[in-house]
């Protein structure tokens, strides 16, 4: 428990560390880049994130749920790894150029060109943090990953100070790849220290082709309400609906992906020592499943002001999304832990029939409800989170007999202390008068009310967080 608490606790501020790094940064280069020299850099990126998504195959997720990881079976997931992004790499040089004409740009085909190089540097390091993920060795993985993000960092305002443009963004890119597999060697395990095997690939193949096809499908899925809402109700419509959208994204982007790489090899753990699955699932859920309710909770609550004071009065629209798009998240915070559970046991045909047949809905019921509103769409959300949550408590109660009713008293606390959360902030509303002051203010309330209702939930229901405080407290007593 010690260790998967520790890697959780580092696993989270690497994404922390990383925001504030990436966001400084942000402020930063928007003084030295102007919105067309990122525009080009932004365009290229985007084509090569498709790519990015073939070269990961699935490969981490299969080394951390597979039992018997012998270094033959690792040498092929080296080599697996190798091929595929080799043969991106090389495909991504040959067509920079067609996609250069394509966009009547020829700055592109050099940041094309660029961004190659990191499908030939990162899969030497795969393996390697695939290992570490495996050994829940998140110290190592702070430290590789930190230290990237900071190489990337410099690297990319010093290029762009000296007038290097759109290219600053590009290179920058590869610094932090280069930095990721020089530390990497420096931290990796004995046995990662090998040469690629090019033989027994058909387990990991279909293995990484569901996975990637799960994800492609998944980002087909985020991508699709942009392309929709243009068409059927312009563009300014997609701007309200991607702000909407990326407050929502907040607790997938710095949370749920924080647990997720924890949650994974945990669970794998748990497996491969014969341990009760239902039990450390519904465990976890007890003590995570707090902070979407509260989150999802105060989001909606709070969803005028933080726009207001976010984004201003332009932006106002978002305000019924983002309330009708928290009513998914509370809906589905017994199961964000649902897939992490289904990869650690090798259930990804489990994942990719949920991503496949929710996806065919959620698109299909999107497509009209583009044409109809914005409200529309956000419904068509909820409605679409709400078969996913359907067909993965299927696959959880049919690979692991779990029950409705454990998922409930699981989540009894988290419930309690979420609406006392919310009957001990919501009165700060009555300071907000639709002013950028006012809403600033009642933001700085909702935080100190939402903070002392948590804190006395917690201790008062004797939340499991309480019993982690406490913990946390004895060490930082013992060691001052």
């Amino acid at each position: 428990m010690t260790s998967i608490r520790r890697a959780a606790f580092l696993s989270l501020a690497q994404r922390y560390v990383a925001f504030v790094i990436q966001l400084a940064t942000s402020i930063v280069l928007a003084r030295l880049l102007s919105p067309s020299e990122t525009g080009v850099f932004s365009l290229a990126a985007a084509i090569v994130s498709i790519a990015q998504l073939l070269r990961d195959f699935g490969i981490g997720e299969y080394v951390v749920q597979e039992k018997d990881m012998s270094r033959e079976r690792l040498r092929s997931v080296l080599g697996v790894s190798l091929a595929i992004a080799w043969a991106i790499a090389a495909a991504l040089f040959a067509s920079a150029g067609y996609i250069a004409d394509y966009y009547h740009e020829a700055g592109v085909r050099t940041v094309v060109h660029i961004l190659a190089l990191n499908f030939v540097l990162l899969p030497i390091g795969t393996t390697t943090f695939a290992v570490l993920t495996k050994e829940l060795a998140f110290k190592e993985i702070f430290y590789v990953q930190t230290s990237s993000t900071l190489i990337g960092a410099a690297a990319a305002i010093l290029l762009a100070f000296q007038g290097h443009s759109y290219l600053s963004l590009a290179w920058s890119s590869v610094f932090s790849s280069v930095t990721t597999v020089l530390v990497l060697a420096i931290v990796r395990p004995a046995e990662t220290f090998m040469l690629p095997r090019f033989s027994g690939l058909r387990e990991i193949g279909i293995f990484g082709g569901t996975v990637t096809l799960g994800r492609f499908l998944d980002q087909l899925c985020r991508r699709a309400p942009d392309m929709f809402i243009a068409q059927g109700l312009g563009f300014h419509a997609v701007g309200i609906n991607s702000k909407a959208t990326s407050l929502l994204d907040t607790f997938q982007d710095f949370f749920v992906s924080g647990i997720s790489r924890v949650a994974t090899p945990a669970f794998a753990q748990t497996r491969h020592a014969n341990g009760d699955s239902v039990e450390s699932y519904i465990k976890a859920i007890r003590t995570l499943a707090i902070f979407p309710f509260v989150f999802f909770l105060l989001l909606a609550l709070l969803a005028e002001p933080l726009v207001l004071a976010l984004f201003g009065k332009a932006w106002l629209e978002a305000v019924p999304l983002l309330r009708i798009g928290a009513i998914g998240g509370i809906m589905a915070a017994p199961y964000f832990l649902g897939p992490p559970l289904l990869t650690a046991h090798g259930h990804v045909k489990d994942i990719l029939k949920i991503q496949v047949i929710g996806g065919i809905v959620f698109l299909g019921a999107l497509y009209f409800a583009a044409s109809h509103s914005l409200v529309a769409v956000a419904a068509t959300g909820v409605a679409g989170s709400l078969v996913r949550i359907a067909m993965i408590h299927g696959a959880l109660h049919r690979n692991f007999g779990m029950r409705i009713g454990q998922l409930f008293s699981a989540c009894r606390t988290n419930v309690l202390i979420a609406v006392l959360t919310g009957l001990l902030t919501a009165p700060v509303l009555l300071v907000y008068n639709g002013t950028v002051v006012s809403a600033l203010a009642a933001l700085l309330a909702a935080a100190a009310a939402s903070i002392f209702a948590l804190t006395l939930g917690i201790f008062a229901l004797d939340h499991p967080l309480a019993a982690e405080v406490r913990i946390f407290w004895r060490n930082r007593v013992r060691f001052s």
